[in-house]
């Protein structure tokens, strides 16, 4: 990763965490959701787009199409396997999906394929896999213990520690691995072929979370 590109995300995330320190408190939880991920597809196409950076951009539309198709797996937890559940929140729902997170998965997505990608360029393909793991388990864990305090979701019927469900973070680990084996395919193929790669990244996760209820949940 170049140092612009690498400087570019840094100061996305870094504004993406002051925004939501901002609106949390001010607004509605589904609200201060839903503007804060626009704000950072928006904010990440732009950069993208005004840095003339090809990477990125292909980066952006890898995110943004996973973060829809992850609105299929987190439909199965709570219409199948009913052990997510999303409270009322003040904005619309995708089925029985909160409208945010049809955006929010890209911002966990962008960070695990930073990290990995920096560690892959440094230290080779075993590196970059270990990285979106730990990366993954990291960034998840924060999102699994902070964001269900907010009411935007809560597990249901499920084994917690706090308002954290292990079961699910295992299927996060599997995400972040294939989420970036996804994207190293993604990145050097046609923007009509990304949605199929990321669909098939969101289809791994979803067999990955309900196996893994079935033996921790």
């Amino acid at each position: 990763m170049d140092e612009q590109r690498r400087r570019d995300l840094v100061w996305l995330h870094l504004g993406f965490a002051g925004l939501c320190a901002v609106l949390v408190p001010t607004l509605p939880v589904g609200a201060a959701a839903l503007v804060a991920v626009v704000a950072y597809e928006v904010a990440l196409l732009g950069i993208a787009l005004v840095r003339r950076d090809a990477l990125l951009l292909r980066l952006w539309w890898f995110a943004a199409t996973l973060s829809v198709w992850q609105l299929v797996p987190d439909q199965i937890l709570v219409e199948v396997v009913g052990s997510l559940a999303f409270p009322p929140d003040g904005v619309p729902d995708v089925g029985a999906v909160t409208l945010p997170l049809a955006g929010m998965w890209a911002v966990p997505a962008v960070i695990v394929v930073a990290v990995a990608d920096e560690l892959h360029g440094r230290h080779g393909e075993l590196a970059g896999v270990l990285g979106a793991a730990l990366t993954a388990l990291v960034v998840f864990a924060a999102a699994e213990a902070v964001v269900p305090a907010l009411g935007l979701w809560e597990p249901v019927g499920v084994s917690t520690i706090g308002t954290v469900a292990p079961y699910i973070l295992v299927a996060e680990v599997v995400l972040g691995v294939v989420l970036w084996l996804g994207w190293r395919a993604a990145r050097t193929r046609s923007a009509v072929v990304t949605p199929l790669l990321a669909g098939t990244v969101s289809l791994a996760y979803t067999g990955a979370a309900v196996v893994s209820w079935y033996w921790l949940g």
